[in-house]
């Protein structure tokens, strides 16, 4: 007699592949949102490791101008000078790592607000189309801007413009900020203005590793940074103007803020436990200032 061949498979198995199937599903699932927020967070610090090579490379191509091997300012800066020919005012402005005007150049106006009203800086956003975008051609402006290969992807951290986005309801051009150390148009504080930081002298101050160059603004934690388009400083980190790193990257129960320092190499920095407003200023201005971190902060920071 022949035996018959059993080809199909039972209940009990198929519930057992089904049971396996889902099991699989539901682990794959949970890893998701972690898989997805570590490939931003390599994605960021690959960005912060380009803007910082870029300010090399630009600092290293500046090598035979007036300013020498001086690093990119933070921010644009603008004075007066007088054609005693024409009878003209000229108004300069400084290349920064981002820039507001179209132009490094002078414009001679007679009227200094009228030049103002023509380049006010938009932090994160801006209402016009990208082709027309003060946010989005302040990138382009900037003196980095040929130096990252003109991808601007390189400026926005993909976790920042997910959660900014839906708060902004407008689109997110740009993530980072500098220190306020390498310079910038604020001449209440005669330290940071129209300031030229060497290559050599930072190299040789000991604080460079240390000392931050680019960070990320707040999005995630908090949002501190000053939004405001009157903000002529916007694409500087300072923590004097309330304005603090992003800590926007969650690593296992901790919030990371990635950053640049001036050495060139990009590490994260934890968010202090149970940080107030005080502690985020304390940890901010140690860093753009090249200093230690205070004990008690490294403390919360464990």
């Amino acid at each position: 007699m022949k035996k018959s061949l059993h080809n199909g498979f039972t209940l009990i198995e198929l519930l057992v592949v089904i049971g396996i199937i889902g099991l699989l599903a539901a682990a794959l699932i949970t890893n998701i949102p972690s898989v997805v927020g570590s490939a931003r967070t390599l994605k960021c610090k690959a960005n912060l490791n380009n803007l910082a090579k870029a300010a090399y490379s630009f600092t290293v191509s500046q090598s035979g101008d007036d300013d020498g091997d001086s690093l990119p300012p933070a921010g644009a800066y603008e004075y007066t000078t007088f054609d005693k020919e024409t009878l003209e005012f000229w108004y300069h402005s400084s290349s920064a790592w981002v820039m507001w005007t179209p132009a490094s150049g002078e414009w001679p106006y007679r009227n200094k607000e009228s030049q103002r009203d023509s380049m006010k800086p938009s932090t994160y956003h801006d209402k016009a189309s990208v082709k027309n975008s003060r946010a989005f051609t302040s990138i382009t402006n900037g003196v980095l801007w040929s130096f990252v290969g003109k991808d601007a992807s390189i400026y926005i951290c993909e976790t920042h413009k997910k959660v900014m986005e839906p708060v902004l309801r407008e689109k997110v051009y740009r993530s980072y900020v500098m220190n306020r150390y390498f310079g910038y148009d604020d001449q209440n504080n005669p330290a940071a203005y129209r300031r030229a930081v060497r290559l050599g002298t930072i190299n040789q101050s000991g604080t460079a590793a240390i000392r931050v160059l680019f960070a990320e603004l707040p999005g995630q934690r908090g949002q501190s940074v000053n939004v405001s388009s009157d903000t002529w400083s916007d694409s500087v980190l300072d923590p004097d103007r309330s304005e603090y790193l992003g800590f926007n990257h969650k690593i296992g129960k901790k919030w990371i803020a990635n950053v640049a320092f001036a050495d060139g190499h990009v590490d994260g920095v934890v968010e202090p436990k149970g940080a107030s407003p005080q502690d985020l200023k304390d940890l901010t201005t140690q860093l753009c200032n090249g200093t230690e971190i205070e004990a008690k902060l490294r403390a919360k920071m464990q």
